[in-house]
């Protein structure tokens, strides 16, 4: 028994590190979770205290714009980015059912509810809401759940972005794979430029990517949004390819 709890711990400790390495890489301030070793997340989990709430911070500039103190700057080139957050709820001990996600919903997502939030030692006030349409959720948990797609779909299009993750898949970080393109999710000015480069008049032109995918999961696409993906080339340095997000 007691190596089978070191050896939860230890996956724990892993998953932990790799999903604060992929959300920091997104642009989150992860400073107040990190430099913890195995002991402290072994306490945080003894006492339901693993939960996380980053968040981004600041403005985003989309490729060439200039800075603002650049001679011939202008605002409109640069892209303007509201604060954004994520939830990160570790849902280890029982399976995870669709009651677990609504009261999750309710505590994270409907007004008026107040108190501390989760295992974060934080707290919200009764008439805000930790989490808004733009800001997602992340259910850890410790099997890979496959059944729960169309339940995620549907709270998608309620303005409730939900990812499941499990501790196997966290157990190392896709991102860092020899034989993985980099992806970079593109912004709607990007987009847009993009779509003028190459003519293209719908999104629904791109080849596609699910928001399942191993690579989306990691880097948080959304449906809808379109990422770059910078492969090598027999003809050419690299090449760049476009997928657009689908349920």
């Amino acid at each position: 028994m007691a190596s089978n709890a070191s050896k939860t711990i230890s996956r724990l400790y892993t998953a932990r590190k790799t999903l604060l390495e992929l959300l920091s890489t997104r642009g989150y301030d992860v400073e107040g979770y990190t430099n913890f070793g195995v002991n402290e997340v072994n306490a945080m989990y003894t006492h339901k205290q693993l939960d996380m709430l980053v968040e981004i911070k600041g403005e985003q500039k989309s490729k060439g714009s200039k800075s603002k103190g650049e001679k011939g700057s202008k605002d409109k080139d640069v892209v303007e980015t509201e604060n954004k957050k994520t939830y990160v709820k570790f849902h280890l001990e029982k399976t995870l059912s669709v009651s677990h996600i609504n009261d999750l919903i309710e505590d994270l997502y409907v007004l008026g509810v107040g108190g501390e939030i989760g295992g974060t030692g934080l707290s919200a006030n009764a008439n805000d809401t930790v989490l808004t349409e733009k800001d997602t959720l992340i259910i850890i948990t410790k099997q890979e759940i496959k059944t729960m797609n169309q339940v995620l779909n549907q709270l998608s299009l309620q303005g409730r972005f939900i990812v499941l993750l499990s501790l196997d898949r966290l157990q190392f970080n896709i991102l860092n794979h020899q034989y993985v393109p980099n992806h970079t999710i593109l912004s709607d000015h990007e987009v847009v430029e993009m779509m003028k480069k190459y003519n293209v008049m719908e999104k629904s032109q791109l080849p596609d990517i699910s928001r399942y995918d191993p690579v989306a999961l990691a880097i948080g696409m959304r449906p809808g949004e379109v990422c770059s993906i910078d492969r090598p080339s027999k003809s050419a340095i690299s090449s760049l390819y476009y997928r657009v997000c689908t349920q």
